[in-house]
């Protein structure tokens, strides 16, 4: 058993005999040009089209906002970008929608740099390119919407915080994992379980090291936990309570219990806690949680997959098959990507539909992704041991799927 983590990534792992590295970034070039060319297209057909009423409370706060913190009603990240954009453009809606464009790119960019990083370059360029040519990323990709903003920050937390290959730069990458991780925050308040959860998800998948190794564990807790504090403590002390929470759970709750938001804006603000813990009971929650996470594979998930939404399956194929490849932390990041979301996901928000909108559960799309196509490799890989060996062609694919699944992403226990 090694001494302590290896020096080379598992993307460089992968596969001795693959693409070299230059190949490799001329394609991922090119999927993101694909990215650019289809959000420029939705751009050209969304614009002077209806868009959400949300993104007037951005802009409002945007054209007040002094300081960072100086943001009344909205969490702030979202709301700078449109304040560098207003420097440009006093055109609302062009500053709203490619601000979130350029977003979207940057998350095109994370979704291959997290798959490369944790699960090779096959899978990461694959997810890159399927990610491309989603209408759904097209559409919520020109919105003026956060959820792309929201998706490339949750990929660049977990890339910074679960990548232990780089001993030497491990300082700067735990500052910037409490970067992300606390511009999240900003981002969506409810993020503090998901920042939360991966700091637990991190201490329990690395108990096993040896002491040295957990002393670096808990150093790079501690200082990406100390740069999330300096982040999103000024915001808690210098921007006042904002009543939008209060009135989101009215809204939720009042399609839940009534059939319809009512007079959500107006009603008493009602608490997270009383809405969750009081109103219904403790078997419930588990249950209805439990639920709306299988819910998203048959459900969510195959909206995302238009044109392949019957390789859904493949999804529960990737979870199972993260737990005997050592990539558990992605279906856990999975998991928390939806925390804040998961107990109101059964609730007909969209009328003549079923579930809530595709903006809520954004940001689970790519790591969903990354895991179906996971699910895939790891699926003939088992399949090809049950042909004889003779067949000298499969037997080589299953060598070369080998490295590939098994690419380790922390070292192993001693």
């Amino acid at each position: 058993m090694p001494d302590e983590p290896p020096s080379i990534p598992p993307h460089k792992q992968a596969d001795p005999q693959g693409a070299p590295a230059w190949l490799v970034w001329i394609l991922a070039a090119v999927g993101l040009l694909l990215l650019l060319q289809h959000l420029q297209g939705s751009l050209l057909l969304f614009m002077r089209s209806p868009i959400n009423p949300d993104i007037a409370g951005f802009m409002s706060d945007a054209r007040q906002m002094q300081a960072f913190y100086d943001c009344p009603t909205r969490e702030p990240f979202q709301v700078l970008w449109f304040k560098a954009g207003l420097l440009f453009s006093q055109d609302t809606e062009l500053v709203a929608r490619v601000t979130t464009l350029l977003q979207t790119v940057l998350a095109g960019l994370l979704v291959l740099l997290f798959g490369r990083r944790f699960f090779g370059d096959i899978v990461g360029l694959t997810a890159l390119y399927l990610f491309a040519v989603n209408p759904i990323v097209h559409y919520y990709g020109v919105s003026g919407m956060r959820a792309p903003l929201f998706c490339a920050l949750l990929l660049l937390f977990g890339l910074c915080l679960f990548d232990v290959w780089r001993p030497r730069r491990r300082t700067l990458q735990s500052v910037l994992a409490g970067i992300a991780g606390g511009l999240l925050i900003l981002t969506r308040a409810y993020s503090y379980v998901i920042v939360a959860g991966a700091f637990a998800v991190w201490f329990l998948t690395n108990r096993g090291w040896r002491p040295e190794f957990r002393r670096q564990a808990a150093r790079h807790l501690l200082i990406a936990a100390l740069v999330v504090a300096a982040l999103v403590v000024p915001d808690l002390l210098l921007r006042p309570p904002s009543p939008i929470h209060g009135q989101t759970v009215n809204f939720w709750r009042n399609l839940e219990f009534h059939g319809d938001p009512g007079t959500w804006q107006s009603d008493p603000p009602v608490s997270h806690f009383r809405y969750l813990f009081l109103e219904h009971s403790p078997a419930h929650v588990v249950l209805r949680v439990a639920g709306n996470y299988a819910r998203y594979a048959f459900q969510y998930l195959p909206q995302f997959m238009r044109g392949y939404e019957w390789l859904w399956w493949l999804f529960p194929v990737g979870l199972v098959a993260s737990f005997f490849t050592r990539k558990e932390f992605a279906v856990a990041l999975w998991v928390l990507s939806l925390a804040h979301v998961v107990f109101i996901m059964n609730l007909n928000q969209v009328p003549g539909s079923s579930g809530i909108e595709n903006r809520y559960v954004f940001q689970a799309y790519p790591l969903a992704l990354l895991l179906v196509i996971h699910g895939l490799l790891f699926l003939i890989d088992r399949l090809s041991r049950l042909i004889p060996a003779r067949f000298a062609k499969m037997d080589s694919v299953r060598r070369r799927l080998q490295p590939i699944l098994f690419s380790a992403t922390s070292p192993p226990a001693p």
